[in-house]
């Protein structure tokens, strides 16, 4: 038995049913700032040591900075945290909108609340 050959449309429509959560990676691009991306591509390896896996599109702005600072943050975002992987999406991140959201440092991790 062959199977019709699936589209794109259907590859998306299909994997668009699988339930992920949404984390946010991020790297401090200068003192107290930083730059992400909203990330569905997250998974845990080994409990020891403690590994994770995200995946990182070549093209992507946070590629360079990951490779330079080799230390990012990992934010797993609520349901009602939308609009935080809203702005994490987009690849020009204003620092008044970041401010806006009520963003804070603790040590070397920025914390959303």
């Amino acid at each position: 038995m062959f199977a019709a050959p699936l589209t794109s449309v259907d590859f998306r429509r299909a994997l668009g049913q699988f339930a992920t959560g949404v984390t946010v990676v991020t790297v401090e691009c200068a003192p107290h700032r930083v730059h992400g991306m909203t990330a569905n591509s997250f998974t845990s390896v080994s409990l020891v040591p403690p590994l994770i896996s995200v995946c990182v599109a070549e093209h992507a702005h946070l590629l360079p900075l990951l490779k330079e600072k080799r230390v990012f943050g990992i934010n797993v975002l609520k349901q009602e945290q939308q609009h935080l992987s809203e702005f994490f999406a987009c690849a020009d991140q204003l620092q008044k909108d970041e401010a806006s959201m009520n963003v804070k440092f603790i040590g070397r991790q920025k914390i959303f609340r």
